[in-house]
């Protein structure tokens, strides 16, 4: 799949890989101690600039294009899709991708002929074009899927398999390159996220709502039915109060005298006033005329006006008389009139009241509407406390049912997976006979790996009963690797590529990292895919004798050295 790495600086050391085997060697001066490291030669960097180039996001700290001495670079891949080659290339800082030519169907070209992707565009193209799987299917992703054929974090050589932190992802990663259904292991894992979550939802009901309980199913359920006990109790005693109408229509009643008697009472104080105001008018008007003011009055009107008086002052005084007559008269009526409906009025008055003592007696008396108000509140609290019980109950009845109904999806789950199992039996003893043929033959040990579909979880494992040095754990990573790369061969599908890194190698003796390196280089040139192994000069000097290829040295892409700046991946050195 890829052909060759470079950089848009002229210092950068590009290499070319080839189908089969391939070595890139970080070389020590002969006046470097054992002490000293190749880290600065930039041999990690060749896996972190391949995972920059298919699709990884940039992380500070871990990644090449965060190194502020590579600010303005742009990085290349040459490499075969589908048979068409093909040029992708990425600057640092950057999240575009530019492939060139632009192949057939990936969008609108640029003016040089190239395409430009964003990196999730890019990773559903490899995700489709290098491994097959439709943008649709279930499956993993292609940043699922590299770590298991580009190790190069300290994670990826904790376990043959959990890469990816014991997630549903790394097992389905797990599965898709051994061949095997996914679909098992994210449906699981989504239920049992839901389960969870209705978990969460039950401890909340049973921890909140109803004061003062604990509301598990136990405790509503006894707090219901004494609160229905409560209610009917209260429903037996407030049907008790026989006279609670009448007693009601005796209050209405009551309450309409008492309207009409302070009616009444404001209406006879009303009266009272007007009736003081007329006697008093009265008493002023009724003093007896004054003879001599009126002579006076009538001789000062006939010298002024001695042809317009006409009448004689006996005559005048008459008219005065009558006048003060009628107006007495008038103010007399008035005064017995409104005295006569002050009279009505107190009489009334005094009806409604004579009417409306017993029945405020009566009331007081037998206290039922106090008796029944205070039973109808308490009645009311206590269905509101039934009704908050039972609403509590349903939602944990609905969160129980929802439980049960996960659990029966996961036991269904559970016999679908019993099932895959035996189908996919063939496929198991595939794997399972080349991951123990390889240990055999590159280590001389007998290993086991482990496949275990019938749970839905899914479980994998290696097994190497070795009683050699500490490098067991690497055994079977390679063995793993070395299987998968074979697998996807068969199935013609995935990138036809497998890289290891020191890392790798560190731990193993030399006999194993013999045994690694000549199992690799046989399949590889057998199969046609590309092998990569990056080594420290020691662990390659220390192999090179026992190593079954010819002129071994034509197999090295690449030699980093430490007694030149420009001898370094970059040209020149940094940090």
């Amino acid at each position: 799949m890829i052909r060759r790495i470079s950089a848009s600086d002229h210092r950068f050391r590009s290499f070319e890989l080839q189908p089969g085997f391939n070595l890139i060697v970080a070389q020590r001066s002969s006046g470097a101690t054992r002490r000293d490291s190749t880290n600065a030669l930039g041999k990690s960097c060749v896996l972190r600039i391949i995972h920059f180039l298919l699709g990884a996001e940039p992380k500070k700290g871990k990644e090449v294009p965060e190194v502020p001495a590579l600010k303005g670079w742009t990085f290349k891949m040459d490499l075969d899709l589908n048979g068409r080659p093909v040029c992708v290339s990425r600057a640092t800082g950057s999240n575009a991708y530019f492939v060139y030519p632009c192949p057939p169907g990936w969008g609108e070209p640029q003016i040089d002929g190239s395409v430009k992707l964003t990196i999730a565009e890019w990773k559903a193209l490899l995700r489709q074009q290098v491994f097959g799987i439709p943008s649709d299917a279930v499956g993993p992703s292609v940043r699922q899927i590299l770590p298991y054929l580009i190790r190069y974090e300290s994670a990826h050589f904790a376990h043959a398999f959990e890469i990816l932190n014991r997630t549903a992802q790394s097992r389905v990663a797990s599965a898709w390159l051994l061949g095997l259904p996914v679909s098992a292991p994210l449906e699981f894992e989504e239920l049992e996220a839901r389960r969870k979550e209705l978990q969460a939802i039950k401890s909340r009901i049973e921890t909140t709502g109803y004061p003062g309980l604990k509301a598990t199913r136990p405790a509503l359920q006894a707090e219901q039915a004494r609160l229905a006990g409560l209610v009917r109790k209260l429903e037996s005693e407030r049907s008790r109060y026989e006279l609670k109408e009448h007693s009601l229509a005796i209050k209405a009643r009551a309450d309409g005298l008492t309207k009409q008697f302070n009616g009444f009472r404001d209406d006879i104080a009303e009266t009272a006033a007007l009736i003081t105001h007329y006697q008093s008018a009265a008493s002023a008007e009724a003093m007896p005329a004054d003879a001599g003011l009126v002579a006076a009055l009538y001789a000062e009107v006939d010298v002024w006006l001695p042809e317009k008086v006409s009448r004689r002052l006996a005559e005048v005084q008459q008219f005065h008389e009558m006048l003060i007559t009628n107006r007495a008269r008038f103010l007399a009526n008035k005064v017995r009139e409104l005295t006569t409906r002050q009279t009505e009025l107190q009489a009334a008055a005094a009806r409604i009241d004579a009417a409306r003592a017993p029945l405020l007696a009566a009331l007081a008396e037998d206290g039922a509407i106090e008796a029944y108000t205070a039973t109808q509140t308490e009645l009311i609290d206590a269905r509101h406390d039934l009704a908050t019980v039972e609403a509590q109950l349903a939602m944990l009845n609905g969160v129980e049912v929802e439980i049960q109904q996960v659990d029966e999806a996961q036991r269904q789950l559970t016999q679908r997976a019993a099932i895959l199992h035996d189908e996919y039996l063939n496929v198991q003893n595939r794997a399972q006979a080349l991951f123990s043929e390889f240990v055999r033959t590159a280590f001389h040990e007998e290993g086991r790996l482990e496949i275990d579909l019938t749970n839905p979880r899914y479980r994998f494992d290696t097994a190497i009963p070795s009683k050699s040095s500490g490098g067991v754990g690497k055994l079977a990573i390679a063995g793993v690797d070395l299987t998968i790369a074979r697998l996807l061969h068969e199935r013609k599908t995935g990138p036809h590529l497998l890289v290891h890194d020191s890392a790798m190698f560190e731990s193993m003796d030399t006999r194993q990292v013999v045994g690694t390196l000549n199992t690799a280089w046989h399949e590889s040139s057998a199969f046609g895919y590309t092998y990569l192994a990056l080594l420290n000069e020691d662990q390659f000097r220390a192999a090179a004798a026992d190593l079954q290829l010819p002129d071994i040295d034509s197999y090295i892409r690449l030699r980093l050295r430490d007694n030149d700046p420009a001898g370094g991946l970059f040209g020149f050195r940094f940090g």
